[in-house]
């Protein structure tokens, strides 16, 4: 059998979407809505948690930073939550958020071991949900912290 490399070319990028989306089978609209949810009410404290750090060692424009990309991913959990068939570009954009806030308070994690917590399982579910809406996710620098349902008890729980 002849393949033609037009047909190859063609062909392996759907193919390479069929499977990541087949990854995701039982993902539902309802659980992209939840998890999108969830990173979003747990990453809530996490502004909160920083700004109570003993002798404030977080500046101010780092607080200010973090409360805009938050207030961001908060936004577009809400307009998830709120259609049928979320746009694929909203669900990139809380994944994008996340790594952005992952970034700018990852300095400091070792003083605050609950937003380090809360932060690395939003960043282990941005996977989940870029899949759940047909997004093929970057390759991971390294395999996230925690598993699926470690990362959804952790966002559910918040920082404390």
């Amino acid at each position: 059998m002849k393949i033609l490399r037009r047909t190859l070319c063609c062909a392996t990028p759907a193919l390479a979407l069929a499977l990541a989306v087949t990854g995701c089978a039982g993902q539902t609209t309802t659980q992209l809505q939840a998890d999108v949810t969830a990173i979003s009410s747990g990453l809530a404290g996490v502004v909160a948690a920083l700004r109570a750090l003993p002798g404030n060692p977080v500046p101010a424009s780092v607080i200010a930073q973090a409360e805009t990309v938050i207030a961001d991913i908060q936004g577009n959990a809400a307009a998830i939550a709120a259609t049928l068939t979320p746009a694929p570009s909203v669900v990139q954009a809380i994944g994008t958020a996340v790594n952005t806030l992952d970034a700018l308070v990852a300095p400091f994690f070792p003083q605050a071991p609950a937003v380090a917590a809360v932060v690395q399982a939003a960043l282990a579910l941005v996977p989940v949900v870029l899949a759940s809406a047909g997004i093929a996710a970057a390759p991971l620098a390294a395999p996230p912290r925690f598993t699926t349902a470690q990362a959804r008890a952790i966002l559910a729980a918040g920082v404390r």
